[in-house]
């Protein structure tokens, strides 16, 4: 527990030096930079529903960052989010739209969490039978994946797309109750500490995090690497699947070519903030989720230039990376010795 305490001290004191090094860049721009810290981190506390959206980010952001972590634990980049977080939405949209009023919530996020697993599952075949790299295919299949979802809701034949509206976009999903989106954050944190509870407590965990280490490992723990390899992914698919099927029942309730504004990509930031800790997704995503409105928030009220949010995210998880370095953090830990043998030197210098 003191691990995690300290750990999360750590990050957001990163996070908030990597916002205050964002933040200079605004004054060669005329915009001051104490009003747009306190957009930052008030923006997002301003009214209850702007509470209710950090909520619902911050559950997008924990289940991409999942996407990522997952596979990386058996040292395998999952770039495709993105792809996948489309092809769950898409998923849940077809089996809403099939089953109609005979459907219900528990379904729509069961079908996205399996046509994510499936489409991450490609690059994991892919990776371990023909040991193709699964940083080229999983953002191949992010296109993929994306122009599948744009002919689905424009030219593809069949119900899908809403013919009654001028922009494309599927039929509304039913409202076969009250979805509040609250169920989907709980099932997120769920999500988080049942993926530790596996990673850490169970054989597959073990097998996962032996392949990032050693890949011949695995073998002895009754999973091959080939399983490993397409099981981590296709895990790490069903998070992303079920990120998009959370912001169509949450936020749009449409199928559309905007539905996510690079959320699988940023996963990736939110996991890599923390060195890719399960429990720390936690405090990363709500980091996350804050400067993602609060820079949102200052580009409405300030005029800032939209620029701004990836070089907050970029120096975010620069630093982050940093220190979660071992051989940065001893060196930084060595600071206070050199203090005082300088003193002491000046001392002996000056008797």
């Amino acid at each position: 527990m003191d691990k995690y305490l300290r750990n999360t001290v750590e990050f957001f004191i990163a996070g908030i030096i990597a916002l205050l090094i964002a933040l200079i860049f605004l004054i060669p721009t005329g915009l001051d930079p104490f009003a747009a810290l306190q957009s930052v981190f008030l923006g997002s506390f301003r009214d209850t529903l702007q509470v209710m959206n950090l909520i619902k980010y911050c559950t997008i952001f924990l289940l991409t960052s999942l996407s990522v972590l997952i596979p990386y634990k058996a040292r395998i980049w999952n770039i495709g989010g993105e792809g996948q977080l489309y092809m769950g939405a898409l998923g849940a949209t077809w089996i809403s739209v099939v089953l109609g009023q005979y459907g219900n919530v528990v379904l729509l996020y069961l079908t996205a969490m399996l046509v994510g697993a499936l489409w991450a599952g490609l690059a994991g075949v892919l990776k371990a039978k023909f040991n193709a790299d699964e940083i080229v295919t999983t953002i191949f299949l992010n296109f993929i994946a994306i122009y599948i979802v744009s002919w689905s809701v424009s030219n593809a034949p069949g119900t899908l797309r809403d013919t009654t509206q001028k922009w494309n976009q599927s039929w509304p999903i039913p409202r076969w109750e009250t979805i509040d989106f609250y169920y989907g954050t709980a099932l997120a944190l769920f999500l988080v500490f049942f993926t530790y509870f596996v990673l850490n407590r169970t054989r597959i965990g073990y097998s996962i995090r032996a392949l990032g280490g050693n890949p011949k490992a695995a073998d002895y723990a009754n999973f091959g690497k080939t399983k490993i390899t397409v099981l981590s992914l296709m895990a790490g698919g069903a998070m992303a699947g079920l990120a998009g099927a959370f912001i169509l029942t949450s936020i749009f309730n449409v199928l559309l070519l905007g539905l996510s504004a690079n959320y699988g990509y940023l996963g990736i930031g939110a996991a890599a903030m923390v060195t890719f800790d399960t429990i720390l997704l936690v405090p990363s995503s709500i980091l996350f989720s804050m400067f993602f409105m609060g820079m949102k928030t200052m580009q409405i009220q300030m005029g800032a230039s939209e620029t701004i949010i990836p070089v907050l995210i970029g120096l975010t998880i620069l630093i982050s990376m940093i220190r979660g370095n071992e051989t940065v953090r001893k060196q930084l830990a060595m600071i206070p010795t050199w203090i005082r043998i300088s003193k002491r030197k000046e001392k002996s210098w000056s008797a």
